[in-house]
């Protein structure tokens, strides 16, 4: 029975020690060990007694007869090398991105450069007013002046002028005057004719100086401008006394009532002197 028992204990030995001479090998293969690192193997390799590290022993076919003398010598265990996780071959189709369209900018509207504005000339202050000029003569006579067909005194008479009688100038002369006046329309002797301011003067003084309203309707003023107050608003045909204190080549003085003087436009009104006019006499 003893006898069996080292039987098969040997056989159970021999086993193990042909499985470590296999593993041993695929370990061997593993590591890649080259004939330099082999010294450094000398301590780990299982090794016979009364033998020097790094001789090789011939291999014993023979068998041991007491497989109590035989020594293992522990294995170092190589270190694990990590395994490359492998990427398993999937043949599900992988899903493609979306492609993203870039929603066009709008580009910028060009900004027109400001253009260099011009700086405005300096504007002359408006020239004031000057004064009335008459457009009308008087009679500067004590009886009657003739109006006659050409200047010239051998001229035809078409009529006659009495003392402070009025017509309007139409070509001004030295020796004579082209006028009319009422239905009479010829040629006075200048020197017996008033003009502009002393004829103004004349007919201020007599108190027959009045204007006309020519146009539809023309604003009366409080003063000598557009912006001022309107006192009152004339009618064609209306007529309205100067007053000469305040009139001007603009703007004609009045009297609206007794106590209240307006203004009124002098390119809408006309000159009416209450005053005689031309006898026309027949040839």
């Amino acid at each position: 029975m003893k006898k069996y028992y080292k039987l098969i204990l040997g056989l159970s030995l021999l086993v193990v020690w042909v499985g470590y001479i296999i593993f041993w090998d695929l370990s061997m293969k593993d590591l890649k060990i080259t004939a330099s690192d082999s010294a450094s193997l000398d301590g780990v390799l299982p090794t016979v007694p009364g033998e020097e590290p790094g001789s090789e022993t011939p291999a014993d076919d023979t068998e041991t007869e007491d497989p109590d003398e035989i020594r293992i010598t522990p294995e170092l265990s190589p270190t694990p090398t990590a395994e490359a996780v492998k990427t398993p071959d999937v043949d599900e189709p992988t899903q493609e991105p979306t492609p993203t369209v870039a929603e066009p900018t709008e580009e910028p509207t060009p900004t027109a450069e400001p253009e260099p504005t011009e700086e405005p000339e300096p504007t002359e202050p408006p020239e004031p007013a000057g004064p009335y000029v008459a457009d009308f003569v008087i009679a500067n006579v004590s009886t009657t002046l003739n109006i006659r067909s050409t200047p010239s005194s051998d001229g035809t008479i078409l009529g006659s002028l009495a003392a402070d009688a009025w017509g309007f100038v139409l070509e001004k002369g030295d020796e004579w005057t082209k006028i009319k006046s009422g239905n009479v329309t010829g040629y006075a002797s200048t020197q017996f004719l008033m003009f502009d301011q002393t004829a103004v003067n004349r007919a201020d003084r007599l108190g027959k100086f009045f204007v006309v309203i020519s146009v539809d309707t023309l604003n009366i003023r409080s003063e000598k401008n557009t912006e001022s107050a309107i006192i009152k608003e004339a009618a064609r045909g209306e007529k309205y006394k100067v007053v000469v204190d305040g009139t001007d080549s603009e703007w004609i003085a009045v009297t609206v009532d007794e106590t209240t003087t307006g203004y009124l436009k002098a390119e809408y009104v006309t000159t009416a002197l209450d005053l005689p006019i031309a006898v026309e006499i027949a040839p």
